[in-house]
């Protein structure tokens, strides 16, 4: 693999990091708690990166939606401590 893309793609995976981050934090309202915010910069926004990253060419697809939606659901349900003060 050429070098140039190696890098291209860790740096395109970086963007769509800091937009999952954006996203969660500034237009969702983000975790209220330390903990809730350890678990998403470390759990929730690698793992939504890996995914979408690897499967992007799928995203159109309602299934993968389905099959995503799903994860989300089920691997990183909407935690109580997100919504602790």
């Amino acid at each position: 693999m050429d070098i140039k893309l190696k890098l291209g793609r860790a740096a395109e995976e970086e963007q769509l990091a800091k937009n999952l981050e954006k996203l969660f934090l500034e237009e969702w309202g983000g975790p209220k708690s330390t903990l809730a915010l350890a678990f998403l910069n470390e759990t929730v926004i690698p793992a939504l990166t890996y995914v979408l990253s690897k499967n992007w060419q799928f995203l159109d697809n309602p299934t993968f939606s389905d099959i995503l939606t799903t994860k989300l659901n089920s691997q990183f349900a909407y935690p109580p401590v997100f919504a602790q003060a």
